[in-house]
């Protein structure tokens, strides 16, 4: 007679997420966005990572963005991953090792490329070394996105000296 012992164990699946930043509705530059969301509670005591999907549409069929095992509440975007200019969708989960928590609910954001266009001097205008020459940069697109530009001209770094923001 050999006696066998059976247990089932029982996970609970972590709570969902909320999104702080950036906020519903928002915009934000296409490559220097900071994802953030609320740290969630596991009922297990698990240790939990975190999820991030952004998507061209709501429903998440064309995913442009997807990255797990996060143990931070935010992920940074840079340059290497960008979204690109338009309306894009994002959403966030935590996952326990055995169970994902639902969704959090889904914030739309507008993603925007800052374009400049030099103004002045004219196209072609010759510089001398001894001359001093104004360069007007305007922004195209992106509202007062742009706070610092740095020219490179011959592999010589130039820095603006006096930024007007103007409408």
């Amino acid at each position: 007679n050999q006696a066998f012992r059976y247990e089932t164990l029982i996970n609970n699946a972590p709570s969902s997420v909320n999104l702080t930043s950036p906020a519903n509705r928002s915009i934000a530059i296409f490559n220097d966005i900071n994802f953030t969301w609320t740290a969630t509670t596991d009922a297990d005591g698990d240790t939990l990572t975190y999820e991030i999907y952004a998507s061209n549409d709501s429903d998440f069929n064309s995913t442009r963005l997807n990255i797990t095992g996060l143990s931070a509440t935010h992920y940074y975007l840079t340059t290497d991953a960008n979204l690109t200019d338009g309306i894009r969708y994002w959403r966030a989960r935590a996952y326990d090792g055995l169970n994902y928590s639902a969704y959090s609910t889904v914030f739309e954001i507008k993603a925007v490329v800052p374009r400049i266009n030099i103004t002045s001097p004219a196209n072609g205008t010759i510089w001398y070394i001894t001359n001093i020459t104004t360069i007007n940069i305007t922004e195209v697109s992106g509202g007062a996105w742009i706070t610092n530009v740095t020219l490179t001209i011959r592999g010589v770094n130039y820095s603006a000296v006096n930024i007007t923001d103007t409408v």
